[in-house]
């Protein structure tokens, strides 16, 4: 189940984690760290991008997921996306599904392919994102995120 890796500033560092809820996690550093926010994030399919950021920054590390804002960890904070969970890949779908009247609708407006085939996605195909933007005006970039992510977060400048 896909979720994101998140940055929470605190002061002259950031914590970089995963979760799939960033927003209930904001709220369970703020009890140790009241004047954190969050940055951004970047969805991540698995824990395991977490844990690849963790090792690519470690020269920056301060302790745990704690990291100081320099060097490739500046780098990555620039390219966050803000965090809406209105907009996530399967609230897209649905958005696709109701633009279209209902599944059949988004099939239809496809073609070549069943209301079978479109009820049973969990996230727009990749391969399918394009001919959704099309036929619904959603922004590629709310469909897969993890494919064609948005421009970089002005608020991690």
């Amino acid at each position: 189940m896909s979720g994101f890796v998140y940055a929470i500033e605190s002061g002259d560092i950031v914590k970089i984690g995963w979760s799939h809820k960033p927003l209930d996690r904001l709220h369970q550093i703020r009890t140790t760290a009241p004047n954190c926010r969050l940055l951004g994030v970047r969805q991540a399919r698995s824990q395991s991008y977490e844990r690849a950021y963790h090792l690519i920054f470690s020269e920056w590390q301060e302790k745990g997921e704690w990291f100081r804002k320099e060097g490739e960890v500046k780098d990555f904070l620039k390219h966050l996306q803000p965090y809406n969970p209105g907009t996530d890949e399967r609230s897209a779908l649905r958005k696709a599904v109701d633009l279209a009247g209902n599944v059949s609708g988004l099939a239809k407006l496809l073609g070549s392919i069943t209301p079978q085939a479109v009820s049973q996605w969990r996230r727009v195909p990749a391969e399918r994102v394009i001919q959704v933007e099309k036929a619904t005006g959603i922004p590629r970039h709310e469909l897969r995120p993890d494919i064609y992510p948005s421009e970089p977060s002005q608020a991690a400048e």
